[in-house]
């Protein structure tokens, strides 16, 4: 849901980060060019900030001249994220339902800098995105290539009709 970036009744827990990912140069990345480059993310960590307050640690940012926050509790509460071996679980049942095949994502493994767990949480979210954006995009393919054969199809058979209307006007 996310990574076709819509909000719908279905998906409520993730509007906030909807909402971050379509005000943020990131959906250029996930829209656009799926591949997510380094520059990307050197680029998205250059425009914010981390910080931990009273144990609570959240990235802002500036995005379209908009000051973004997003907490860690709440990419942890909409992710059902209760601790780290429940991180591990539920990357492992997101890399199970992600079984269509796909191109392989260059992935980055340091993001530079000391933000720690946050930056490679949000490394896993950007790489879900991408593996599940092109996922759609090659769907949309698809469908587009059905309906064009559809439409062939149709065609070919008005065709037909309209010829055998012919002989029968002969008969």
């Amino acid at each position: 849901m996310v990574a076709i970036l819509e909000k719908i009744e279905h998906n409520t827990d993730f509007h906030q980060i909807v909402d971050f990912l379509e005000a943020s140069h990131i959906r250029y990345a996930l829209t656009v060019r799926p591949t997510v480059y380094v520059s990307h993310i050197r680029q998205f960590w250059s425009t914010t900030r981390v910080e931990t307050r009273d144990g609570e640690t959240k990235i802002l940012a500036k995005v379209n001249d908009k000051q973004r926050t997003v907490y860690e509790s709440s990419i942890r509460r909409h992710l059902k994220l209760n601790d780290e071996e429940d991180a591990g679980q539920d990357r492992e049942n997101i890399a199970k339902t992600s079984a269509m095949p796909h191109e392989a994502s260059p992935r980055v493994t340091s993001l530079g800098g000391g933000e720690g767990s946050m930056q490679q949480k949000l490394q896993e979210l950007m790489d879900i995105c991408t593996s599940l954006q092109r996922q759609h995009l090659l769907m949309e393919e698809r469908v587009q290539s059905q309906d064009l054969e559809i439409t062939q199809l149709k065609t070919r058979v008005k065709t037909l009709e309209d010829n055998d209307k012919r002989r029968e006007g002969f008969d």
